[in-house]
């Protein structure tokens, strides 16, 4: 019975719940699926366009992000999907993009403002900020947790923003070397690491939170366009990039951490490498054999956990004493000894 544009942003479950956290609307949506997936509304009693942008639960309360609104806006789902606020004492548009949540605590990703906002849910849903010393708008599009720290994935901002919560929340920046609007829009973490989605860069930004942070690129060969994708999934060994303006889904096999097999072709530092998927052959030196086998040549695979299985382990050939382990001479399997 709802009319209008952009009416919500974003949805979270909470039980058998789901509530639609409102952008324009002036209630908070709620499908209840216990019920026949009923639909009721909360009153917010807020009446702005572009209140909220993103929601996210911790315990049993529901946090809503402003966006150009004021307030923090709070459901209680433990107290009858009771609504307040908290406000936050900030002005202007376009305040955060998203929201992350470590431990009891959720930061507030900037989008045009010029700190992130922190919700301390353990202390009163008290509200603090954490200044950047950036300026201009659309700074960062989304947020990501590894381990202690939040990684704000840059929009029009050159570098990423890092919050290390371990470390009195302490912010500090990654140069990309890049330049240009609009660059990434989601990320996708995937062990250690995370993919920034392309939007208008033609590359996947790479941060490897193991190796100090490290920024890396992958281009998206023969994908030029601006607005590519706005989202990624990672399964089976594979990102799928969701398109927005791109016509075709955008597939990144993700490849595995190079490694080497001593005694081997590939005894060299990393020489074993691939995506998920690829199978490497290993060829054992002179008088040497893959270990519990009478064969000199092996496979590495490359899995969907980004781990090579099964690296041949080059072993040298018995002695001419001993051709085979403890037979006779005449039994010898292998074609030569030393």
């Amino acid at each position: 019975g709802l009319t209008g544009g952009k009416k919500y942003i974003h949805g979270v479950v909470v039980g058998t719940k789901i509530y639609a956290i409102p952008r324009n609307e002036n209630s908070i949506g709620v499908i209840d699926t216990a019920n026949n997936d009923a639909f009721t509304t909360i009153a917010t009693g807020l009446t702005r366009m572009d209140k909220f942008i993103h929601g996210l639960a911790v315990g049993t309360k529901i946090y809503a992000v402003p966006f150009s609104g004021n307030n923090i806006g709070i459901i209680d789902t433990a107290n009858n999907d009771a609504f307040t606020t908290v406000a936050t004492g900030l002005t202007g548009e376009k305040k955060y993009r998203v929201g992350v949540a470590v431990g009891t605590k959720i930061y507030l990703i900037p989008y045009s403002q010029d700190s992130f906002g922190v919700i301390d849910t353990s202390n009163n849903d008290a509200f603090t900020t954490i200044a950047t010393g950036l300026t201009g708008n659309e700074k960062f599009i989304y947020g990501l947790a590894v381990g202690a720290k939040i990684y704000a994935i840059p929009y029009d901002q050159n570098s990423i923003g890092v919050i290390n919560t371990a470390n009195n929340d302490a912010f500090t920046t990654i140069p990309t070397g890049l330049s240009g609007i609009r660059k990434y829009v989601t990320g996708v973490v995937v062990g250690a690491k995370i993919y920034a989605m392309s939007f208008n860069q033609n590359n996947v930004g790479v941060i490897d939170t193991a190796n100090s942070d490290a920024f890396t690129t992958i281009a998206t060969t023969g994908v030029t366009r601006d607005g590519k994708f706005i989202h990624g999934v990672n399964t089976n060994g594979k990102i799928f990039m969701i398109p927005y303006m791109q016509n075709a889904v955008g597939v990144l096999a993700l490849p595995c951490t190079p490694t080497s097999a001593a005694n081997s072709d590939k005894q060299a530092t990393d020489a074993i490498a691939g995506v998920a998927g690829d199978q490497v052959t290993v060829t054992c030196i002179t008088n040497h054999h893959v270990n519990g086998t009478i064969s000199t040549v092996g496979t590495a695979t490359c899995g969907t956990d980004q781990v090579f299985a099964s690296v041949p382990s080059c072993v040298p050939d018995p002695t001419c004493a001993d051709i085979d382990g403890g037979d006779s001479a005449d039994t010898n399997a292998f074609s030569s000894c030393v």
